[in-house]
């Protein structure tokens, strides 16, 4: 998958969560992602473009090829393109309580589609 499939899926669908080890979209149906602080980047919607999602593989490259339940997201929120690198866990306690130590503000439950706020 090409940096600008990623990003036509990203502005199609309002965000994607792919596997770089994998090289798919993630097939999970159930857990839960939870983004890892300090990796998350802004870019504004009409400035995107596929060489920041390029950019944004290079630079977290070491981490997101460690582990096949590292994700390199993306998601549209209003104006802006949000990137990320998060983790796959299982366990709703276990993501919760990790997304509380990343100080994350939500994650998202794959199985229903939501957010869970923290």
């Amino acid at each position: 998958m090409t940096h600008q499939d990623l990003l036509d899926i990203a502005l199609k669908n309002g965000g994607f969560t792919f596997g770089i080890k994998s090289g798919r979209l993630i097939d999970k149906s159930s857990g839960y992602m939870v983004s890892i602080a300090g990796r998350e980047r802004i870019v504004k919607r009409h400035l995107i473009q596929a060489l920041a999602i390029a950019e944004y593989i290079k630079d977290n490259l070491s981490i997101l090829s460690s582990d096949n339940d590292i994700y390199f997201g993306a998601w549209i929120s209003d104006d802006n393109v949000y990137l990320d690198v998060s983790i796959w866990i299982e366990n709703r306690n276990i993501a919760l309580s990790f997304g509380r130590g990343q100080k994350q503000i939500a994650i998202w439950d794959i199985a229903n589609g939501c957010e869970v706020q923290l």
